[in-house]
This record gives C-alpha cells, structure tokens and sequence, in this order.
C-alpha cells in the first residue's frame, strides 16, 4: 500500500497595500508650519501634531502618526517624508504631553468647519526636491468641546483637561469721592483721582482722572497686579490700595479724607459804586468752647464813617441743635426771637418768628425725590408760612439735588410769585458750617450760587443781584466775593457788593 505524506508549508502574511521597496530617491520632505496657535498670547510646549493622511488612491499612509512640534519663531512638525506624488491630509490633532488634545482641524461639513476657510481634506503634492511647508487651519479645543463638533469620532479628544488659565482683563470699577469737611459731608463734588498700577516686576504705571460730581467708572489695568488711589482736596488725603485678586469688577469703592471744619471770624461788606469802593458792614462770629456758634455781632457805619454795633444775633441750643435765636439792635432791645423743632432725622420741622406782636409760622416737610447719592439724596422742601399780620398764606418750595437748591418757588394765596433755577460752584459755603437754621433756609446749600434765573409775578424787587465772581483760598472756602447788581425795571448797572470772609 502506497503511503501518501501531506505538507503544509507556512505562509507569510503580507501587509495591506505594501508598496514593497521604496526607491528612495523618490522620497520629498515636508514640515506642518503654523505662525501661531489660536487664543494663545505664549509660547507652549510639549506640543506633538497627530496626522492622518491619504494618496490619491485613497489609501491611508499615515495613520494618526505623531510628529514633535517646535516653536522657532513659528511651530514647525519635525521633517516628514514621502514618495512624490499627491496626498490628502484627512484628520489633524495637536496633543500637549500626548494626551490632552489642544487644538484640531475641523473636517468639512462638521460644525466647527464654517469656522474656517480651508477645512480638511486638505490636498497637497510633493513634486520638487525640497523640503516643503503645509499649512493647516487648526481651531482650539476647550473642555466643553466635543471631537464630532470638529468632524471626528465621539471620544477621540479623550479627556480634555481644563482650559488654561486666560490671559488677565482689564477690570471696571466704580470709585465715588466722598469728602468730610467738619460735620458736613460732600459726596457730589468734583475731584482729581490719581491711580498708581505695579505690574508683578513692581513697574508702575500712573494715570489721573478728573472725576464729575459723584460717582464714576474707572479701568484697572490688565497688567497689573496692585493698585493705588489717590485723593487730594481741600488739604484732606486719602489712599486706598487694592490688589488684583481682591478686587470685584462693577463695586463701588468710596475714597476722600476729612478734615476740621474753619470757622468765620469776620465777614466784611463794602459798595462800589463808580470806582469808588465804601466800607459798609461787618460781622463778627463767636463760638462757644466746643464750636458751635454763639453770637454774631453786626456792626455798620454811620453817616460820618464811625463803626458801631447796629445789633446781634444769639443762639440758644436744645439736643446740640439751635432751638431759639434772639436779635436785637444797637440799643440792645429785642427785634425779633425765632423758634425751632425737628424731626426724628434732625431735620427742621417747625419755626416760628414773632416780632413785636406779629408772628410768622412756618410748618417744613420733606419729600424724597429718588436719585442722587446715599448721602446727597435728591428731595423737595416745601415750607408753608401763616402771618398773623397778613390774610394769605405763602408755600416756599426747594428742590434739592447733590446737596444745593437747584430751583425753588414762593408763592402767596392771593397770586404774588417769586421763582429761581440757581448754579453752583463747587467751594464750600461757610455759612453751611454754622449749622444755623433760618426762616427761609437761605443757607441750606453746600455750595456757593453762582448763576441764578429769577421770575416775578405781581412783585419784583428794586435791584437783584446777577453776577458771582469767588476767589477761593487752597481748603475751598471763598475769601473774596464781587456780586453785580442790576436795577430790576431798567436793567442798568446799580453797584457792586464786595465780600471779604476770613476764619480760624
């Protein structure tokens, strides 16, 4: 019987699409070149580009292959090669530390494709015998990304670490200047705000704002690290430091010093009439040991130039408040005595004059406007007077914003108007110091008239004042005073007052 014997020999596997020897004199180089990587302002490292790419037979070459990738002025992919001819790069990572996918080609008909102008595939030839740079359009890859948004399968970005610190902003802030000046607070006043940025090499950088009244915005630099405001008004100061990373974008930051208020010694009075300039009155202030005022004693001039008292003001106090002022005359008789009330905010409710045997009664209220400062509100005063020498009645109405009467209007019950539009400078009305209540609240503002508008109905006056000219000492209170009047039926020049304060 014929045995028979069966072999199998072993058969080698070939590899797919195995082009065999490669002729190496065919192979052309080329980098991946990108002159910057998107939203990044540094350099970044440990960078490798992930590529995949096709022939013109649509056969895969390289398949996810990695390549470092340098930055020299530009990031550069180390050198790839392959045989000349034509290729399609189909899919593009950059990983940082291999993992972390940073960037990515969007393939056309994703949805991050629109964002650019050449989406993969990208075609290119590989011809000349030099080395050649391809550039791809990459788009960056944060945490809320995903790889189908780009054209790639779901999960291939991996885990995608958070986004890197971004690159520090500018910060809006609001500064509000708020200055003390003896129990007087001014919150509405312009001010120059000087601002010092250190960067973290402690280089410092200096700006200065001219602030309006109130509050307003500013810009903290980017760059910088701490910063410093400065303000200085009327011989007070105040800094106030603030770092980076404690400040609030959009908070109010409040900044001004305070200071001891001055005091009026005197107040002279003289009238230019034709270049000729008189003295006519003068007032003296005293004070009792803990400020506040006692008496004022007015003097004035004779026919024949001698000074003598013409009468005085003294103030009686209840709860640190004026509750009574007596006036007399040169004879030391009694003109007049003036009462006062208040409200639980401390404000005047109530006030009543009697001179002689006539009385005036003057009921105060308060109306909050809305608007203006937490300190400064905006709000209408409204007194209302009864006579018990007169029928009518009269409403003496003011309306208040940033601390000064910007309008008001008196008007009787039988039809006599007197109304007012009033601006202001922005020094310190000394009178406001006194904290001295009168009958008309002719010293209610802060500030110091510098315009005002008048209308009359039924009633005007002989001549009116229509020109404020201040000249102001370095703490913001006014030395000099030159007030223009007018004769009110003929508009012609009547004189001048010039006011002459000093303090202490």
């Amino acid at each position: 019987m014929l045995a028979l014997a069966c072999r199998k020999d072993p058969i080698v596997p070939q590899k797919p699409n195995d082009p065999g020897p490669i002729d190496s004199t065919t192979l052309r180089s080329f980098r991946f070149v990108f002159d910057s990587l998107p939203e990044q302002s540094g350099v970044m490292q440990n960078l490798a580009v992930f590529v995949t790419i096709t022939n013109d037979r649509n056969e895969t070459v390289l398949d996810n292959k990695k390549y470092a990738l340098q930055y020299d002025g530009k990031y550069l992919s180390s050198v790839i090669e392959l045989v000349k001819g034509n290729y399609k790069v189909s899919a593009m990572l950059i990983r940082q530390g291999d993992t972390a996918v940073r960037f990515a080609a969007p393939i056309n008909g994703s949805i991050k494709s629109g964002l650019v102008n050449h989406p993969l595939s990208v075609s290119f030839r590989l011809d000349e015998k030099i080395e050649k740079a391809i550039k791809i359009e990459i788009l960056p890859v944060a945490k809320r990304d995903r790889a189908q948004d780009y054209g790639y399968p779901a999960g291939s970005f991996g885990t995608i670490p958070p986004d890197p610190d971004p690159a520090p902003q500018d910060i809006f802030v609001f500064v509000h200047p708020i200055i003390k000046v003896g129990d007087i607070v001014y919150d509405s006043i312009p001010v120059t705000l000087k601002l010092r940025s250190f960067d973290i090499n402690n280089i410092e950088t200096f700006k200065s704002f001219a602030f309006h009244a109130g509050t307003q915005q500013i810009i903290l630099p980017a760059n910088g690290v701490k910063y410093e405001l400065t303000v200085d008004k009327w011989g007070t100061h105040d800094q106030i430091t603030l770092l980076r990373n404690q400040v609030q974008a959009n908070t109010v930051y409040t900044i001004g010093g305070s200071i001891d208020a001055k005091k009026l010694q005197y107040v002279y009075t003289y009238k230019i009439l034709n270049g000729v300039s008189t003295p006519e009155t003068k007032a003296e202030y005293q004070y009792l040991s803990d400020g506040r005022v006692n008496q004022i004693l007015h003097y004035a001039k004779r026919a024949d130039q001698t000074t003598y008292l013409s009468g005085k003001e003294e103030f009686e106090y209840q709860n640190n408040r004026v509750s009574k002022v007596k006036v007399t005359d040169e004879g030391n008789n009694l003109l007049s005595v003036t009462d006062f009330r208040y409200n639980s905010q401390g404000k005047v409710s109530w006030m009543e004059e009697v001179k002689g045997t006539i009385k005036t009664t003057a009921n105060v209220s308060y109306m909050d406007l809305g608007g203006g400062t937490d300190i400064s509100k905006d709000h209408e005063v409204n007194i209302a007077y009864t006579y018990s020498d007169h029928y009518y009645t009269m409403n003496f109405n003011k309306i208040v914003h940033g601390g000064v009467v910007i309008s008001d209007v008196a008007a009787t019950s039988h039809g006599n108007l007197e109304s007012g539009l009033y601006g202001y400078e922005f020094g310190i009305n000394p009178y406001v110091m006194l904290d001295v209540p009168d009958l008309t609240f002719s010293n209610y503002s802060k500030h110091n008239v510098l315009e005002q508008y008048k209308t009359y109905v039924n009633a005007f006056p002989i001549v009116y004042p229509y020109s404020f000219n201040y000249t102001y000492n370095a703490n913001g209170y006014p030395t000099e005073l030159l007030t223009k009047y007018k004769t009110y039926l003929t508009q012609a020049e009547a004189y001048t007052i010039r006011t002459v304060y000093t303090y202490f």
